[in-house]
């Protein structure tokens, strides 16, 4: 038996806007969304997978933007301020057409603590000559970047300076 095909949807939507506002001074404007979905995801991506109707849909959608102004303060000095933000997340669901299966497995293991509804199995390395389990699912992530950095640079003789600061949260 072989794995069914997982096609992977994807799409990324760029827009980037550069303004000269003096001759010694630029505003960089871009901005970026992309769309990243696979749906029937099974086993760990990497070959056939041993059981093909245990899946996940995975969706992660992700963006970024970020504004940078370049000043030339002199022939030998030039500053760069940048603020960013990105994000992403990601979002993993047992796919409906294996979530009875799915439930079957999970409710063989045993655990300490009541098992909530929805959550998945533990992944299962193999054992006693069957095949590894990947099942993720449910799972998700989030996460959201703000960036400030400035940046000064100034060539001395043979010299290339570089100071900076950068904070992220």
């Amino acid at each position: 038996m072989s794995s069914l095909l997982e096609p992977i949807k994807t799409r990324q939507d760029s827009i980037r806007g550069d303004i000269n506002i003096t001759n010694k001074m630029n505003l960089l404007v871009k901005y970026t969304n992309e769309t990243w979905t696979h749906g029937s995801a099974a086993g760990n991506f990497w070959g056939d997978s041993p059981f093909p109707t245990l899946s996940s849909d995975w969706d992660q959608p992700s963006h970024s933007f970020a504004i940078k102004l370049a000043t030339t303060l002199s022939s030998t000095s030039v500053n760069e301020f940048q603020l960013s933000r990105a994000g992403n997340n990601i979002f993993i669901t047992t796919n409906k057409d294996g979530e009875a299966l799915n439930n079957e497995i999970a409710s063989k293991f045993p655990t300490v603590f009541p098992k909530a509804p929805g959550v998945g199995m533990p992944t299962n390395w193999g054992a006693d000559g069957y095949p590894a389990i990947w099942h993720q699912a449910p799972w998700q992530n989030h996460e959201d970047l703000f960036i400030w950095k400035d940046d000064f640079s100034k060539v001395a003789g043979a010299h290339d300076l570089k100071f900076g600061g950068l904070c992220q949260s």
